[in-house]
């Protein structure tokens, strides 16, 4: 089997989606991994390198935001649905208890 000498720019698309995505997780340094790969194949010219990287980690930031958001909604949306008491709850029951005690 030949070994591909260069990628198409739908996988580099990919590779770009997946880091935009917060698929990986993505630091400074992998950013600038993919940039000099790009630079390296000729997809892309160095001076563009650092608008690419930037905009990447802010992105990259953004869309993790927005999933952290999503995933906080939904998990209190689970406990919601579960049958357990609330922090207010338990304050209450436990007040009522300590005024038994003093009772007592």
């Amino acid at each position: 089997m030949a070994k591909k000498e260069k990628e198409t720019i739908g996988e580099i698309g990919k590779k770009v989606m997946d880091i935009g995505l917060g698929i990986a997780s993505v630091t400074e340094k992998k950013v600038r991994e993919v940039a000099a790969e790009l630079i390296k194949k000729g997809e892309m010219k160095k001076e563009g390198a650092e608008k690419f990287i930037n905009g990447l980690l802010k992105k990259t930031e953004k869309d993790r935001r927005g999933l952290e958001e999503r995933l906080t909604g939904v998990v209190k949306k689970v406990i919601d649905k579960l049958p357990l008491a609330t922090r207010s709850e338990l304050d209450e029951l436990k007040k009522k208890v300590e005024d038994l005690e003093k009772k007592c």
